[in-house]
């Protein structure tokens, strides 16, 4: 298994992240949000431990135990100080290698994640996403939203969560990733004694495109309540390994990604439409791109109008310096942030790890930036 080691020293804290390849892409078909609701059973107890239990000797240490899926990956971290390292690192082995997926913490996990279908369907975004991801994608995994369907989680079973924790969360296919006050020894010693064997990275990719318009229903100002329109454009991006992925991260801030980009000036200055543009590359295996923004409805067709047009002008009119400056800019000072903490910095190798990015691609980034 890949070992990674963000040494931090200036504080007595750790952190530890087990990134394993099951998140949503491999879901079977038919079982859509399998993968997360795999990975938020981590708190539902361990064949050494009960739910109680576990939160109990969670709290003992003050840690921080948390897991998630994404499309392309599971995670499952835990946070602590480093004076409790090794029971920190006991918990997370615990839960990572031990799950018992028992039916009444299912049950429990499974009313929650309901609840959290239904608020999603309240909210215009994550509705215009889930219809969007489903457009683009069709049944394929990268159609769903990470939480599934209603029926998918009302269908999922104990046993279904037990053959893919079987299939998908073992050394082979995942990466200890450690930030804080540790050193390489000890670090080696963590791996060796809680998480250890080999690894061997699986890559898939799946080219799809279309586009999504999705009307929604209100917003709210401080003067009246007024008719809005949710507005969001689906598309084929790039894969997050690229090489060029730094030059569109800045043709992103340029076309939608900052206050001063193409798509903002256009509707608010030009067209005077009051809006907020959000452009996304979404790092992932699947290439997903999108953007949105949010107008009022009896301005709808002017801003779909200029949306497109900007969409297609970034194809034809080069960035001008005043813009690949800006650009540039707002990459080079928002990397150092991007390390702030070790949570951050833990996310970060994730990457090297899932997208099997070479281990000094960070080193090189700002030189990437800069050209």
């Amino acid at each position: 298994m890949q070992v990674y080691l963000i040494q931090e020293h200036a504080l007595p804290v750790m952190s530890a992240a087990l990134v394993t390849m099951g998140g949503g892409a491999q879901n079977p078909k038919d079982k859509a949000g399998l993968a997360s609701f795999t990975a938020s059973m981590v708190d539902g107890g361990t064949t050494s431990r009960s739910s109680t239990e576990l939160a109990n000797d969670i709290a003992q240490i003050g840690a921080d135990l948390t897991s998630s899926a994404s499309v392309d990956n599971a995670t499952i971290r835990v946070g602590a100080l480093s004076n409790n390292t090794g029971a920190a690192m006991d918990l997370l082995a615990d839960v990572a290698l031990h799950p018992t997926f028992k039916k009444e913490e299912v049950e429990r996990k499974r009313s929650q994640r309901l609840v959290e279908i239904m608020q999603e369907a309240d909210e215009p975004f994550a509705s215009a996403q889930r219809v969007g991801q489903k457009v683009l994608y069709g049944d394929r995994p990268y159609g769903f939203r990470p939480l599934g369907t209603t029926e998918s989680v009302k269908a999922a079973t104990p046993e279904d969560m037990q053959q893919f924790w079987t299939a998908h969360y073992t050394p082979k296919d995942a990466a200890l990733i450690l930030a804080g006050d540790l050193t390489e020894g000890q670090a080696r010693q963590l791996a060796e004694k809680y998480l250890g064997g080999g690894t061997e990275l699986r890559l898939r990719q799946r080219p799809w495109f279309l586009i999504l318009r999705r009307r929604c229903a209100r917003w709210s100002s401080s003067t009246a309540r007024c008719s809005a329109t949710v507005l969001l454009t689906f598309g084929l991006g790039a894969a997050r390994s690229v090489p060029e992925y730094a030059a569109l991260t800045e043709m992103n801030s340029i076309l939608g990604g900052l206050f001063s980009s193409r798509i903002n000036m256009n509707l608010r200055e030009k067209k005077a439409i009051p809006t907020g543009v959000f452009a996304v590359c979404v790092p992932s295996r699947g290439r997903f791109f999108y953007l949105r923004t949010l107008v009022r409805t009896d301005v709808t067709a002017p801003a779909t109008k200029e949306l497109f047009t900007e969409l297609n002008r970034i194809h034809t009119d080069a960035a001008t310096p005043e813009e690949l400056k800006l650009a540039k800019d707002n990459a080079l000072r928002s990397l150092p942030g991007s390390f702030a903490t070790v949570e951050d910095e833990i996310g970060l190798m994730a990457e090297l790890f899932v997208y099997a990015l070479p281990k000094d691609y960070f080193q090189k980034l700002p030189a990437q930036y800069e050209q």
